[in-house]
């Protein structure tokens, strides 16, 4: 995780995730969420290489869980077979703020990334 707020962080997936890894992430993000009193946390996957229907399952119960703690998520670098997936599960997007990039996710909740390299 990482935080680039005093109550917002980003946290990226890189690699190929799989059950027993996706298992053990939601429990320390919630834990790190906590911690650090992040209220925004901004989900990257744009790194993931595949995500099969078990993972992504993951990613919105995760989401969910975090909502239940006051954090509010927002999931980035949505591929078009996330997408395909998350629709097949059922999954509701209105529940779930998403976006095609990080930067479109920080720029669209008030964060502009432009700020940060300068």
């Amino acid at each position: 995780m990482i935080p680039v707020t005093e109550s917002a962080a980003i946290f990226p997936l890189l690699g190929n995730l799989n059950i027993t890894i996706g298992e053990g992430l939601a429990d320390s993000v919630l834990e790190q969420c906590t911690k650090y009193n992040i209220t925004k946390l901004f989900i990257d996957i744009s790194g993931v290489g595949i995500i099969d229907t078990m993972i992504a399952n993951q990613i919105f119960q995760m989401i969910s869980s975090l909502k239940l703690i006051g954090v509010e998520a927002f999931l980035s670098g949505i591929r078009p077979e996330l997408a395909m997936t998350a629709v097949h599960l059922g999954i509701d997007f209105k529940e779930y703020p998403s976006y095609s990039s990080l930067k479109q996710a920080l720029k669209e909740n008030g964060l502009h990334v432009e700020s940060f390299f300068h």
